[in-house]
């Protein structure tokens, strides 16, 4: 059904709408991949994940607001974020006396905001 371009991508490898001495622009190769990718089958849908700044690796899409992925075909565009549980790691906001209310508002400003509006697809 598609290709998720890359699982887990972090820092400091990759960067999202900057580069640095050692970082790529993982939203670069994301469309440059998920273009190349649409070239030879249109119906695919590419699944791109945010980057590990603020928790889990793959979890992070606040940067989409001011540098969205754009494909030559945006109806195939969705992004994807990794949530664990905290026996994966214990996080700071599992330890928050307001959890698991608190996860909400968490998970709204770093990738639902995107469902608002109908923005974008996130697979979650």
């Amino acid at each position: 059904i598609g290709a998720d371009l890359w699982n887990d991508p972090k820092p400091p490898l990759s960067a999202w709408g900057w580069v640095g001495p050692n970082t790529r622009d993982w939203r670069i190769a994301a469309q440059t991949a998920g273009n190349a990718i649409l070239a030879v089958n249109s119906q695919w849908l590419i699944f791109v994940e945010g980057l590990g700044t603020n928790g889990w690796p793959g979890s992070d899409l606040t940067y989409v607001q001011s540098n969205p992925v754009v494909l030559s075909m945006p109806s195939q565009l969705v992004y994807s974020v990794h949530e664990l549980s905290q026996d994966a790691y214990n996080q700071t906001w599992f330890s928050d006396p307001t959890y698991p209310t608190n996860l909400r508002a968490l998970w709204r400003s770093r990738w639902g905001y995107l469902a608002e509006g109908a923005k974008s697809p996130i697979f979650v």
